[in-house]
This record gives C-alpha cells, sequence and structure tokens, in this order.
C-alpha cells in the first residue's frame, strides 16, 4: 500500500479497517446493525481550539452537519500512530451510535464489546484490540503529521501591552506605555494633557 499523502487520507484508510471491528461487536452484543457508515475523519482541535478541554478526540452527530455525516476531530497533539488508532476507535463507536448514548448505554455496551477499556470518558485499547490496532496502523503506513503542542498554540507572548488613557473633557483611547513614556502627550480635541486612567 502506497503511503498516504496526507493526514486525512491515513486517518480515513484506519478508521475503514476498524469499522469491521466494531461491526462485529455489535453482532457479538447482540445490539442491532447499525446505520451505514458515514463519516469524515480529521486532524483538527475537538471542540475548536487549543486546550479548550483536554478533548483528543470528538464525534459529532449527524444532524449537526449540513452533509448528513458524523464529523469526528483527532487532535494534532496526537503523532503516535498507534493512540491515534485507538482514539479513532473510540469516536467511531460514537459514530455507530449517530452520539446517541454520550458514554452510556449502547455507547458504553459496544465499546467494552470492541475492546475499549477504562473510563468510558477515556477509553484505550485493551491488550487484544492493541494487538489488531497495530496491525492496521502497520498496513496504513506511516502517520503523515508531527504532533503540536497545545501549551506553545494557546499562549502566544503578548509583545505589546496597549495602556488606556483618557482626557478630562471624555476623550479615551489607547497607546503603548513606551508612547506615553516618550513624551508629553495632548488631547486633540482640548489641548489639556492626556494621562494613563486607571482600570
Amino acid at each position: 500500500m502506497k503511503p498516504a499523502k496526507t493526514r486525512e487520507e491515513w486517518l480515513t484508510r484506519v478508521a475503514q479497517a476498524i469499522e469491521p471491528l466494531i461491526d462485529a461487536a455489535a453482532t457479538e452484543c447482540g445490539l442491532p446493525l447499525g446505520p451505514e457508515w458515514n463519516y469524515r475523519v480529521s486532524c483538527s482541535w475537538p471542540g475548536g481550539r487549543a486546550n479548550r478541554n483536554k478533548a483528543i478526540g470528538q464525534c459529532w452527530n449527524r444532524a449537526a452537519s449540513k452533509g448528513k455525516v458524523n464529523e469526528i476531530f483527532l487532535s494534532p497533539t496526537i503523532d503516535d500512530p498507534a493512540k491515534a488508532a485507538d482514539v479513532i476507535t473510540h469516536e467511531l463507536v460514537h459514530a455507530w451510535d449517530d452520539c446517541r448514548s454520550g458514554h452510556r448505554g449502547t455507547f458504553a455496551k459496544l465499546a467494552r464489546a470492541v475492546g475499549l477499556e477504562g473510563k468510558l470518558t477515556a477509553t484505550t485499547a485493551g491488550e487484544a484490540l492493541s494487538a489488531r490496532l497495530a496491525g492496521i496502523v502497520d498496513r496504513a503506513g506511516p502517520y503523515p503529521h508531527a504532533g503540536l503542542k497545545a501549551s506553545a498554540a494557546s499562549k502566544a507572548k503578548q509583545t505589546t501591552r496597549m495602556v488606556k488613557i483618557g482626557c478630562q473633557c471624555g476623550v479615551i483611547g489607547r497607546m503603548s506605555r513606551a508612547q506615553i513614556d516618550a513624551s508629553t502627550w495632548r488631547c486633540d480635541d482640548c489641548g489639556e494633557l492626556v494621562l494613563p486612567t486607571e482600570e
């Protein structure tokens, strides 16, 4: 198999290989046949921005998508292919149920049947599932992604701190501390001295 050119290609390739595992687990635990698989999987911040919450994966129900598909997002902090496959499995269980059960009911039953262990809001692949996912990842080839550090993405240094300034005539504005210290500033409206205000 040729190496995936994009992250989405790799993630989709892995997700499609995991589908039969989930379908088989649903049959084994007596769940009715789920809906036809209809999803997209991407590398993006779950919830919309870095560090908003500590989620590493997210699945949106079909009603939320104009394309009527489950939208699955895998955090860009993850660059380990085995971990990526693990998270995709969790999110595909949500997609199988179209997110109707949250982390309870059908989701819980199917997650356990497919081999996910631990707290249901933060599962990990058990030994048997890990071995199967390792084979899937091996066939999928290298994951074309280098991890992002959430702390670096969300904590950019502020270079200039603007200070609120005001005049007795009511004119208000902002300027840098360097501008204020460098010279005496007078109001364009009344000519009085403009000073920093208390915030």
